[in-house]
């Protein structure tokens, strides 16, 4: 599925009219033609002729009410729902709207405000803009490899505007991967489909110094990729599901209006292709994680006790500030049983790693 943010959800209002008789059909009064239905709200009613099928009001509803956005009869009620999509139309505009349309007196005419109807999406579909937690997919046809992983976040370096995820979900991790492109959410059996862009900072693994003996360290797993040209994107904003759930209207999001040093004890949230919303406690702030079937460490990572999966990798990590504000706190790498492992964004931006990134919704971190 194809989705926007922002595409859909304009639908604000809705008139509730109490129909006597559904107007699917003529009722057993109608005469020539006419559909005729009582209409009523506490206790008053009021004779009501429609133009004789469920088209015609269409019809008729559309021409005169501004906004006008779709409607049904509730079998069960007999209500009557009219959406209105104009989200600055004041519903007593809206009443008298319906009233011309209708011939409905205004004062049996209830309009309520409910939540916006949209898509039903995934974090695995294909979304523009693009933004953080929504499904990549990584493929190098010069070695062959393809990784799926988790778009971490919007950002800018250096001016350049590109996004962080992962360094392991590359080609290999530690290097620029000329060869390979990141597409979003999947590269089609061509590999050429949903191109986002190219990595183009992924500094190399060092040895020696704090780095374990035998082993080949970095401060944190993250890369930084070049969006290709026209492709939108949504800075400081992450995908927002219900927790557990990686089901995605295409609207709901977090926005990242500061970043966040890990403190022990405190709740973090991960939104990730996989796992959707997770939230766990912290559990330690600067732990070495030596990755198993590997020589490679990180070290000062942050761990938190929540369960992550394939895929998740890349996956912004996050505490929830106010509402929907959020401090962004790093991207997760790794798991092992209950404990998730993320680089804390102190780590990424350190100058041997990717340095000073913007990351922040506008108007925000000095943005």
């Amino acid at each position: 599925m194809v989705g926007s943010v922002g595409r859909v959800g304009l639908v604000v209002a809705v008139a509730l009219i109490t129909l006597g008789t559904q107007l699917a059909a003529p009722s057993a009064h109608a005469r020539d033609g006419a559909t005729e239905a009582a209409v009523t709200r506490s206790g008053t009613s009021a004779g009501v002729t429609t133009g004789g099928t469920t088209d015609d009001l269409l019809a008729s509803v559309g021409e005169q009410v501004p906004a006008f956005g779709g409607m049904y009869v509730d079998e069960g009620s007999g209500n009557l729902y009219i959406w209105l999509t104009d989200q600055g139309q004041s519903l007593s505009s809206a009443a008298r709207a319906l009233q011309g349309a209708l011939g409905i007196p205004v004062e049996v005419v209830e309009i309520v405000k409910t939540e916006p109807v949209t898509f039903t999406g995934s974090l695995q579909d294909t979304w523009r803009p693009v933004l953080g937690g929504i499904q990549v997919e990584w493929t190098d046809d010069v070695f062959f490899v393809d990784k799926i992983c988790t778009f971490g976040f919007v950002a800018s370096r250096n001016g350049v505007g590109g996004f962080v995820t992962a360094s392991h979900c590359t080609t290999n991790q530690g290097a620029v991967d000329s060869g390979g492109v990141w597409h979003q959410a999947t590269a089609g059996f061509c590999h050429c489909s949903n191109n986002i862009g190219k990595e183009t900072v992924d500094p190399p693994m060092f040895s020696g110094g704090s780095c374990p003996s035998g082993r080949i360290c970095r401060h944190s797993d993250a890369s930084f990729a070049t969006l290709d040209t026209g492709v939108t994107r949504s800075r400081g904003f992450i995908a927002r599901t219900a927790l557990g759930s990686t089901t995605w209207n295409g609207t709901n999001t977090y926005r990242i209006t500061s970043s966040d040093i890990p403190t022990v004890g405190e709740t973090v949230n991960l939104e990730g292709r996989t796992s959707g919303r997770l939230n766990g406690s912290v559990t330690g702030t600067c732990v070495t994680v030596n990755i198993s079937n590997s020589n490679v460490t990180i070290l000062c990572a942050a761990k938190a006790s929540m369960t992550s999966q394939e895929g998740d990798s890349g996956s912004p990590v996050f505490r929830i500030n106010s509402g929907t504000d959020v401090f962004l706190q790093g991207l997760e790498f790794a798991g092992g049983g209950s404990t998730m492992y993320y680089s804390t964004i102190n780590e990424i931006q350190l100058s041997g790693e990717l340095g000073t990134l913007s990351f922040c919704a506008p108007g925000f971190c000095g943005s």
